[in-house]
């Protein structure tokens, strides 16, 4: 899969990280996609990026929902 970044004005406490906050906004555009980090707070608070035990959470729950 190729995706564009979609570019956003969001402040980033780290500007390296923004590519993959852009990437993912692009993915969450197709679909459900997950920023998956261990440093959320450099971030912008969006429900897409969320820390592994996070995601581990989200799938188990769909899991549980037969999804």
């Amino acid at each position: 899969m190729f995706l564009e970044k979609t570019k956003t004005e969001e402040p980033f406490v780290d500007e390296d990280d923004r590519v993959f906050f852009e990437v993912a906004l692009s993915a969450c555009k197709l679909g459900q996609a997950f920023l998956v980090t261990g440093n959320s707070k450099h971030f912008p608070d969006k429900g897409f990026v969320v820390t592994p035990a996070q995601l581990l959470e989200k799938l188990n729950y769909q899991d549980f929902l037969g999804s």
